[in-house]
């Protein structure tokens, strides 16, 4: 069963997940050949020109008239970006054949306008805009059943066609062009011209493995026009089941492969998927088919990677490879690679959260011990404030009744006590509930300038 649209099915089957020190597949395709001692640069397996377009061995695989004309550079990207890409347990092709995409898009393109179009070497953008804007197809003979030549009957297309269906059709627009869904009930959609754009701007992303350069400038012209060889190239950057070549696991279960059922590949998938991919024998892993036997060995490569990039020892054992996972049993059982690797995910981002977590608790509670601090710190002061005052009231008061008591003649009623016993004395009952109240390390000053008076 197919995913629901196009891009959706893109997009899940070329998402990639970096780990750091995956292995990357190195290209080798580009060569020179020496023949009849002069020297031939080669790309990709085809001769190119002193400009880098294909010459006629590619058109001629390709099944294309020899006036189109094909850059190297275009192709070299759209290889890198499908089969190369650091994430090879997700990718949907392991291979493709460059000169047969073409094709295809030429075999569709064929279908979709007469001959006198289809003869013509470029097009203006006026002309791009009155070419169909979307059509219906069957995925494994790639024919036509209908054509979409408005962009508004292209758009209703979209929207009512049955992805689920189980026959083989399919539906694409000829060119990217995306609708501006930012008002859900007015829409704005308009006919293809910026035809060699992408989601990613028309440019290499290996990052996501699923961008690649269209490189519009090899195939604009000085009025603007746009050439046949351009217009081949956007048909395949606004559907990728053009592309011809190996599928993978992956790409089978995604409908990449033209001779195989993707319905019958989910079906072996899914009866399968709680079975670990480290569980697979030798023996069982001989039994599968090519495609399937390499998914497996990257998904093994893959979750290998993410646990030590999460920082988990991998206990090495012969074929039941599994993981220290600190007492937690139920998480050590892989089940669903792909649910799984989201689950890794997952994971480590609330690892992440859980630190931030902590660390904002602690930055708080260092915050709230500061305040506290400060706060305490002016108590203390209009404590001081307020004793001082308290001191040089009652010494006042002391001083004038020891005054009053020395005009007496007998001596016994004299008073005799000094400022500074009375100082001492208050100054040590306030200290001790201050201390009490704020700690040890709070005192109140002791002030001189009013006491040094003589009783």
């Amino acid at each position: 069963m197919l995913l629901n649209n196009n891009l959706a099915s893109n997009a899940l089957a070329n998402a990639r997940i970096t780990v750091n020190g995956f292995n990357k597949i190195e290209s080798s395709h580009s060569s020179t050949a020496i023949n009849n001692n002069s020297t031939t640069k080669s790309v990709l397996g085809y001769a190119v020109d002193n400009d880098g377009y294909f010459t006629e061995d590619f058109n001629k695989a390709a099944g294309i008239p020899e006036h189109i004309k094909i850059h190297s550079s275009t192709m070299e990207s759209m290889y890198r970006a499908s089969v190369e890409t650091p994430q090879g347990a997700l990718r949907v092709f392991g291979d493709i054949d460059i000169a047969k995409t073409i094709g295809n898009a030429y075999k569709v393109f064929s279908q979709l306008v007469d001959k006198q179009i289809l003869n013509k070497t470029s097009f203006s953008k006026d002309e791009l805009v009155n070419l169909p804007q979307g059509y219906e197809y069957n995925r494994s003979t790639l024919e036509v059943s209908k054509i979409h030549q408005d962009v508004f009957e292209k758009v209703n297309a979209d929207l009512s066609f049955n992805y689920q269906n189980k026959n083989n059709q399919m539906f694409s627009s000829t060119f990217y062009n995306p609708v501006d869904w930012s008002d859900r009930y007015n829409p704005k959609f308009a006919p293809a011209t910026d035809i060699f754009n992408s989601a990613n701007g028309g440019k290499e992303n290996t990052e996501m493995g699923l961008f690649w350069d269209t490189t519009a400038d090899k195939y604009t012209n000085s009025d603007g026009s746009i050439s046949m060889g351009g217009v081949l190239v956007a048909m395949v950057n606004g559907n990728s089941y053009l592309k011809e070549g190996k599928a993978t696991y992956m790409g089978q279960m995604q409908g990449y492969d033209r001779n195989v059922s993707p319905e019958t590949v989910q079906a072996e998938y899914y009866a399968s998927w709680r079975k670990s991919v480290f569980d697979y024998s030798d023996q069982e892993l001989n039994m599968m088919s090519e495609q399937k036997r390499e998914y497996i060995k990257e998904m093994q490569q893959l979750f290998t990677k993410l646990r030590v990039a999460n920082g988990y020892e991998v206990q090495e054992s012969a074929r039941s490879t599994s993981y220290d996972y600190a007492n937690d049993d139920k998480d050590s059982e892989y089940f669903d690679p792909i649910s799984n690797i989201f689950k890794e995910l997952d994971k480590a981002n609330k690892e992440h959260l859980e630190r931030l977590r902590k660390k904002a608790i602690e930055t708080r509670q260092k915050a709230q011990e500061e305040a506290k601090q400060q706060t305490q710190g002016k108590d203390v002061d209009k404590l001081y404030e307020e004793s001082n005052k308290a001191i040089e009231e009652f010494a006042k008061l002391i001083e004038k009744l020891q005054a009053e008591s020395n005009k007496t003649k007998d001596p016994r009623a004299q008073w005799n006590v000094s400022a500074d016993s009375i100082q001492k004395a208050i100054m040590d009952m306030l200290n001790a509930q201050n201390q009490q109240k704020y700690g040890s390390h709070f005192r109140i000053k002791e002030p001189t300038s009013i006491f040094e008076m003589k009783a």
